[in-house]
């Protein structure tokens, strides 16, 4: 009996060692990072950014990162980085070229004093990138980052491009206030973007005709885009559209977004009738400061437009007896047929005219002043049909309504018209034949 209990005994001291020993080993283990390489990166982030004047730099290099809680270090599981947040820290410095960490999802290095190239980045798991408000320079590299939510690099000094990212997850491109050029990119996997702001750039390149079926938001205001506009058609759910202050040009779309709210498409170079667009959820409308001819649209399938800016264009005819929004028309700027409307007396309608006022089509254009079609690409100006030109373009001659290369046999050019050259005369319908020889 004493041996039995002696042998139990010696039994429960042998298992309760053992347990103490796992739990010390589990403690120890979640009071560490599991990998070195994650200490390291971070060691490289403190050394080479300025770590020692940083604006707040509590616990870094002391011990353990997740157990001592670094500043801005959040970790999963007290094992792993998983989120570093340091903005408006006084970071200084170029970001090291290799940073370790295999479970962040968030790294926020925003509004710090960041210089140089941005690395490649081998972060699998990041999901928000922020590194607004820095003096980055180069180029934006082609990031492979499958499941980044949210780029934000605006504020910065980059240059070059916009890569055809490949982020099937990308949500919001926050890229503006940058020097980037070059042509705007597709874009074809980013299916869930909802927020693209390329505004404050220098592209000179066209809108692309983007498919974006969750795009909600476009911001492009003084971005360098040049040519005309696409259909956009694939923009369904876009509910605020800023392309103004560019250079775009060529006519107005009929577009038909069914939840856009503010469409701005000031400081261009847009001519053209203005189409009566169907938008019952358009709120504000500028079209100002462009060259778009003809009269006002009824825009009678605006119900909802509240804002309406269309100072400074060439718009004529008779305006609308009703104001076409219900709270800010500035029509100033334009010249309309007497009499102006009882409503201009509280708004800016520009000035009325019974002559300059009347719709005419301009210069390369014919028809009756609303509905104006384009001449002949080799006419300046036409008459009656679009290739029976009164005057010509580039360079070329008029003879009987068509611009030729050079006059026929017989004729010379006169200020860009075909004459009866010396020694000839004219026997009807400018042709010419020569004079006695006497």
């Amino acid at each position: 009996r004493w041996f039995v209990v002696c042998c139990f005994e010696l039994m429960s001291l042998k298992t309760f060692c053992i347990l103490l020993i796992m739990l010390l080993v589990v403690s120890f283990s979640n009071a560490t990072i599991s990998d070195s390489a994650e200490v390291t990166s971070l060691n490289s982030l403190y050394d080479q950014l300025g770590g020692p004047d940083w604006n707040n730099s509590g616990s870094w290099g002391e011990g353990d990162p997740c157990d001592n809680e670094w500043y801005g270090v959040t970790c999963l599981e007290d094992t792993t980085v998983n989120r570093i947040f340091l903005p408006n820290n006084n970071l200084v410095g170029v970001i090291p070229e290799t940073l370790y960490f295999p479970n962040l999802y968030s790294l926020y290095l925003a509004e710090n004093d960041l210089e140089g190239a941005v690395p490649s980045f081998n972060l699998p798991e990041l999901q928000y990138l922020y590194l607004h408000q820095n003096r980055l320079t180069g180029e934006l590299p082609d990031w492979n980052l499958p499941k980044l939510d949210t780029i934000n690099v605006s504020d910065n000094e980059f240059t070059g491009p916009i890569p055809n990212w490949n982020m099937p997850e990308l949500r919001e491109i926050h890229a503006h206030s940058n020097e980037l050029s070059g042509p705007l990119p597709l874009l074809e996997s980013c299916q869930k973007l909802e927020y693209l702001s390329i505004k404050v750039n220098s592209f000179q390149s066209p809108l692309p005709d983007w498919n974006f079926p969750e795009l909600r938001i476009l911001l492009a205001t003084d971005a360098g885009l040049i040519g005309p506009l696409p259909q956009l058609i694939s923009l369904p759910s876009v509910s605020d559209v800023w392309l103004d202050d560019n250079q775009i040009t060529g006519p107005l779309p009929d577009w038909s977004f069914p939840t856009i709210n503010t469409l701005k498409l000031s400081y261009n170079q847009l001519s053209g009738s203005i189409p009566n667009y169907s938008m019952p959820t358009l709120t504000t409308l500028y079209l100002d400061s462009n060259m778009l001819s003809g009269a006002l649209p009824s825009f009678d399938n605006l119900e909802n437009l509240k804002t309406l800016q269309l100072r400074f264009n060439n718009l004529c005819g008779p305006l609308p007896n009703d104001p076409p929004a219900t709270l800010g028309n500035d029509l100033s700027g334009n010249v309309f047929q007497c009499p102006l409307p009882d409503w201009c007396a509280s708004a800016k309608c520009g000035t009325c005219d019974d002559v300059q006022g009347v719709c005419k089509c301009p210069d390369g254009t014919l028809g009756d002043g609303d509905n104006c079609q384009p001449c002949d690409s080799s006419c300046a100006t036409c008459v009656n049909e679009a290739n029976s030109c009164t005057s010509c373009a580039n360079g070329l001659v008029l003879h009987m309504n068509q611009c030729l290369d050079e006059c026929p046999e017989l004729m010379i050019e006169e200020n860009g018209v075909c004459v009866c050259r010396d020694g000839t005369f004219d026997v009807g319908v400018l042709d010419c034949q020569p004079c006695d020889s006497s």
